[in-house]
């Protein structure tokens, strides 16, 4: 069955089967939550669909020479409620560490312009849970130290000092005021 999404002009085809499936997903509300996505979710496996229908342009960029990336290797989409809205490149530090030391790493924040952000705490609940799931115990970056969190300035700052726009290059942004900093995960 062909199916036409508001806005998009590429037509998708639905197995007949799955239709009521589709009309009752249409009146579903998803939850305002925030959720870190994986690289590889399904949400986003088929790029050229993400960008047609979320607007979001994303590329998984592990196989992309460092010279070449925009934001890292393993960069994760932020979905807020139903709207993709920004992308995190964190890493968990493991290494020499037996488990309960191990610190989740944020290298980089950036936010899509003109989408509605998630509030500071909705943002931190959502990366404190991903650093669990993942075995870390601390946060370190500049998430951690500001008590604005993702809605401060336009700029992030990166591990080692670099400043990293929050935004991709030429997009309008701008130095943020808080330094690098670490947190603890609360259970």
């Amino acid at each position: 069955m062909p199916v036409a999404v508001e806005g998009v002009k590429t037509t998708y085809l639905v197995p007949a089967s799955e239709v009521d499936d589709l009309v009752r997903a249409a009146r579903w509300e998803p939850e305002p939550g925030v959720r870190l996505l994986p690289p590889l979710d399904n949400l986003i496996w088929l790029r050229k669909r993400t960008a047609e229908i979320f607007g979001f342009d994303y590329t998984w960029e592990a196989y992309v020479p460092a010279a070449k990336r925009k934001y890292g290797p393993y960069t994760c989409p932020i979905l807020y409620g139903d709207r993709l809205v920004g992308r995190i490149d964190a890493r968990v530090e493991r290494e020499g560490r037996p488990r309960g030391e191990w610190t989740l790493v944020v290298n980089g924040l950036w936010w899509e312009e003109s989408v509605e952000r998630p509030g500071s705490s909705a943002f931190e609940r959502a990366l404190r849970e991903w650093a669990r799931a993942n075995g870390a115990d601390r946060i370190e970056g500049p998430l951690a130290a500001s008590r604005e969190g993702p809605t401060a300035g336009g700029w992030c700052q990166t591990r080692g000092g670099r400043n990293r726009p929050s935004r991709p290059p030429g997009r309008g942004t701008r130095p943020a005021s808080s330094a690098a900093a670490s947190s603890e995960v609360q259970r």
